[in-house]
């Protein structure tokens, strides 16, 4: 899958990549109401929107499998089937493979 490669961070209302090129731009209306989201998906649309999407899944992915790392280690052989699909879950989301 091709992306625009991070990292990625927020300059002003702009997400923008390593090169300073802004992935997402966000606009607001005059009343600040309300804004608009314009993605600049220059590499591939595909691929940057999907792991855009995934974000929230991969984001919990992470913290459930922090969760097991700070366990006891005695318990971690119960909970990796669950967090390793999670994660393969968020990961096919992210890849375009899954809704």
């Amino acid at each position: 899958m091709e992306y625009t490669k991070g990292p990625w961070k927020w300059e002003d209302d702009k997400l923008v990549d390593a090169e300073g090129v802004p992935v997402i731009d966000i606009f607001k209306h005059f009343d600040h109401s309300s804004c608009r989201i314009v993605a600049r998906l220059r590499v591939n649309p595909d691929g940057n929107q999907t792991l855009i999407q995934a974000c929230p899944e991969m984001y919990e992915a992470c913290l459930s499998a922090l969760g097991v790392l700070n366990r006891d280690p005695s318990e971690i052989p119960k909970m990796i089937d669950s967090v390793r699909g999670q994660i393969l879950q968020a990961l096919s989301k992210a890849e375009g493979k899954e809704d």
